[in-house]
């Protein structure tokens, strides 16, 4: 068998475990839920030894960078029962350098904003929701040793498809609060 580098986009993951700070917040208005979230995941790990074929030798392995993601929009009920739709602005990225610890290594610093459409259905104790973040304006930030350009990529879209079960007694949340749409 022969071994060859791949790019780091194709990775099942960063190797890394992490810190999780989240915030969320709800407010019912009218017939409206408007929502807030916040989640940003600290890495203290520096690199992730996976050698990724670049020459310059501060950026032949790839690091484990910070990640955040920041939502925030509104619920309605749809009129038919336990189904709401929803829209969002999102942000999402990677930084260029680590809220805690070093920051080495070969990463793809950026962010992307999003305008996330959704619809969430609950029925019992299960609740089911499809969002889909669409890509408006993308920033790729310099590279932190070298200053060049980033080349970091973004999708276009997203498909975001979510379950939950709530276990214990039934408690009916109002019918437009949604599931916020994670990672």
């Amino acid at each position: 068998r022969r071994r060859a580098v791949v790019d780091q986009s194709i990775q099942p993951g960063d190797g890394g475990w992490g810190l999780t700070f989240d915030a969320q917040g709800y407010l019912q208005v009218g017939w409206a839920s408007l929502f807030a979230s916040g989640n940003y995941l600290a890495n203290p790990r520096n690199t992730n030894g996976t050698p990724n074929g670049r020459s310059d030798p501060a950026l032949a392995v790839n690091s484990v960078p910070d990640q955040y993601l920041v939502r925030a929009g509104a619920a309605v009920p749809t009129g038919i029962k336990g189904l709401s739709a929803s829209l969002a602005w999102r942000a999402e990225g990677m930084r260029r350098y680590d809220l805690i610890g070093r920051s080495d290594g070969f990463r793809r610093p950026g962010y992307e904003l999003f305008v996330e459409p959704g619809l969430h259905f609950s029925r019992g104790s299960s609740a089911f929701g499809i969002y889909v973040p669409i890509g408006y304006h993308r920033v790729r930030l310099p590279d932190p040793y070298t200053g060049r350009e980033g080349d970091a990529t973004f999708p276009d879209a997203i498909v975001l498809a979510t379950y939950s079960y709530r276990f214990g007694k039934r408690q009916t949340p109002p019918a437009s609060l949604p599931v916020p749409g994670e990672r």
